[in-house]
């Protein structure tokens, strides 16, 4: 696991001496390409750890691949639940600053007991 580590930070450090050096008002594209990529590749060590995959056999590779596709098939369709349940929200019933203060200048009644 260090050494997945240690290539992921060579990668960043060469990709933004790379943007520092050529493409300096590219950066914010370069830093969304980094993201993904990182994000790939952790979804990628997390879909198939503790599988024991063989990376030398034909065999080993496809059910990795299958692994990984599935893994990623599920995160988009969770993204899209959430997305659509968001959507769903009452975004209307927030107040506003004004509706505050005027709620708070409305005198307020007084409660009076009845007694039996």
């Amino acid at each position: 696991m260090a050494i997945n580590w240690l290539i992921v930070i060579v990668a960043i450090i060469a990709i933004f001496t790379l943007v520092k050096v050529k493409y300096f008002r590219h950066k914010a594209g370069w830093i969304i390409i980094i993201v993904v990529a990182l994000l790939l590749y952790f979804g990628y060590a997390f879909a198939v750890s503790g599988k024991d995959i063989d990376y030398k056999s034909i065999d080993g590779m496809q059910t990795a691949v299958k692994l990984y596709v599935g893994w990623l098939g599920h995160a988009f369709d969770n993204a899209k639940t959430i997305t659509a349940n968001v959507v769903k929200m009452d975004w209307k019933g927030n107040q506003t600053i004004e509706d505050v203060n005027k709620e708070a200048q409305k005198p307020q009644a007084k409660q009076v007991k009845k007694i039996k």
